[in-house]
């Protein structure tokens, strides 16, 4: 009598994961390596602190060329001009830093 092996209850084959997708599944999301987060600027603080100080708010956006040429620039032409251009350059400084901070947002994919 020849004794026939125990037969094994059939299981349904899977296919193997690829590495990718076994890492995706099982590790929550991180933030890509290599790129450094951005925070956004605020405008309105860009727009007091250009107000506060002519080119102040160019330099908290980071344009500090465009700031220390605001400065320059304001101060022979007010020198020149008796401090009578001196206010539209307040209102330029003003303007000009919200908008640089407006621009670093979106540039940086931020809305609004």
């Amino acid at each position: 009598m020849a004794e026939t092996p125990p037969t094994q209850p059939e299981q349904p084959i899977q296919p193997p994961q690829q590495p990718a997708q076994a890492n995706a599944q099982q590790q929550p999301q991180q933030p890509m390596q290599g790129y450094m987060r951005v925070e956004p600027k605020k405008p309105w603080l860009a727009a007091l602190l250009g107000l506060i100080f002519l080119g102040l708010g160019l330099f908290y956006v980071g344009k500090w060329g465009y700031g220390i040429l605001l400065i320059i620039v304001g101060v022979i032409v007010s020198v020149f001009t008796a401090g009578l251009a001196a206010p539209i350059f307040w209102i330029i400084s003003i303007v000009w830093s919200y908008t640089a901070a407006k621009s670093y947002n979106r540039q940086a994919g931020y809305p609004g």
